[in-house]
């Protein structure tokens, strides 16, 4: 009885690499691009702080056009439900609703916020949780966050801590437990 409460207990599993950009730039995990600056992702010696660590994601932050990105490929595990959690703060904006910071899955925008925001000149980080269960399907998908600013007045992004969270742990039709179980010698395995 122990070892099967065990299992039904695993612990959720983020499926980001890197989600807190700590590994700087150039990031091994994220695909990085910006259009003035060669990446958004910012780390000692930026002007503004993280939410947590020493790196994060600058977007815009000049007065011309700026496209900016970061993207990279999870896998999410079928049998349960998948959240995606981010910390974003829209320290500056320019009224304009055309710049925007938006999340999206497979191309698909899951979302977004814009420099008309009500959240706008907020000097502190908050939360983001969007349902991503629709994606739990044991398949890679492209995670991407994007943002375009248009100048004529500064908006700024900031974005850290990303993370997706499986349910690994499911009972299939007959009662079977199925999921993943930590080994010593292998970590996480699925069964």
């Amino acid at each position: 009885a122990q070892e099967l409460r065990d299992l039904r207990e695993a612990p959720s599993g983020n499926v980001v690499r890197d989600g807190s950009f700590e590994l700087g730039t150039p990031n091994p995990f994220w695909a990085e691009a910006s259009t003035n600056f060669g990446t958004p992702l910012c780390g000692p010696g930026c002007s503004v702080a993280s939410h947590t660590g020493l790196w994060f994601a600058w977007f815009g932050g000049i007065t011309v056009y700026e496209a900016g990105s970061v993207s990279q490929s999870v896998t999410i595990p079928s049998g349960g439900p998948a959240t995606l959690s981010f910390w974003v703060k829209n320290s500056s904006c320019s009224g304009n609703a055309a710049d925007y910071l938006e999340v999206k899955v497979d191309g698909a925008q899951l979302w977004v916020t814009t420099a008309a925001d009500p959240a706008c000149n907020t000097p502190t980080y908050r939360q983001v949780t969007v349902d991503v269960s629709a994606y739990a399907n044991d398949a890679a998908h492209v995670l991407e966050i994007k943002s375009e600013t248009f100048g004529a007045a500064v908006t700024s992004f900031f974005l850290d801590d990303v993370a997706l969270n499986a349910n690994w742990v499911t009972v299939d039709g007959a009662g079977n437990f199925r999921g993943y179980a930590w080994s010593e010698n292998l970590g996480w395995i699925k069964f």
